[in-house]
């Protein structure tokens, strides 16, 4: 049983065909519905039961460091500049980036 949805990317993007042309605009679509908007509902979620828990606005009185020691000893690197590079920087206006809000 195949339980997948098809949506268009854009407006009437059925009938638009992928070229040379707008295989980059296509591409950025596709990663938008994906890590985007594709997860966002999600992202939302976590973010309103983690709230609940422990606020995130009042994590942000906080360093990176600090955050660690609440939260688990780990080797993992969670400076701002750390994750400024895995934040997702799209060629066009509509995606997310690290200003974005939910």
């Amino acid at each position: 049983m195949n339980n997948s949805k098809q949506t268009c990317l854009q407006p009437n993007g059925k009938e638009i065909p992928v070229t040379i042309e707008n295989v980059n605009e296509y591409i950025t679509e596709v990663l938008d519905s994906i890590i985007g908007k594709g997860v966002a509902i999600q992202v939302k979620a976590f973010r309103e039961g983690f709230s609940k828990v422990f606020p995130i606005a009042d994590l942000r009185a906080f360093s990176a460091d600090e955050l660690v020691m609440l939260f688990g000893n780990s080797d993992e690197d969670w400076s701002i500049e750390s994750m400024l590079l895995f934040v997702y920087k799209p060629r066009d206006p509509f995606s997310y980036t690290y200003s974005s809000s939910f």
